[in-house]
């Protein structure tokens, strides 16, 4: 699997179709600016769509709840084109997620997210942060 910020590629479709030809799964990288008409057009070649949930390249950001509508959004064009017999695209997200809001993103419809401090830090050890956060969901 290939993840690659949108913003970062002259031609995605291009860059999608070299990566199936190569047999491997193509991602996109939404950042929190990003609108969703970059994706759609994109979504039934898209393995993943990661979305970030903080402003990448920017230590010590908080999570930014408000890509919700986004991810909301995304998730029921996924649910179509899955019901349309289309590709099954992953959601998964990045950015500030903790065992406080991991429950919340899965409801949202994320099936996969980047734990980074959530998981590493001075709270506790990685197998007790891990417990909490599995806890959570």
């Amino acid at each position: 699997l290939v993840i690659a910020h949108v913003e970062a590629v002259d031609d995605f479709p291009e860059l999608i179709a070299n990566l199936h030809d190569a047999g491997c799964q193509a991602g996109l990288v939404l950042n929190p600016a990003t609108t969703l008409d970059e994706v759609l057009p994109l979504l039934p070649d898209l393995d993943l769509v990661l979305f970030m949930s903080v402003v990448p390249g920017k230590g010590g950001q908080s999570f930014m709840p408000e890509v919700e509508g986004k991810v909301r959004a995304l998730r029921a064009a996924v649910d179509t084109q899955i019901s349309e017999g289309g590709r099954a695209t992953k959601l998964m997200i990045d950015g500030g997620i903790k065992a406080h809001n991991i429950a919340e993103v899965a409801d949202w419809g994320i099936e996969a997210a980047v734990v980074g401090s959530g998981l590493i830090n001075d709270n506790g050890t990685i197998a007790e942060n891990l417990a909490e956060i599995n806890s959570s969901l």
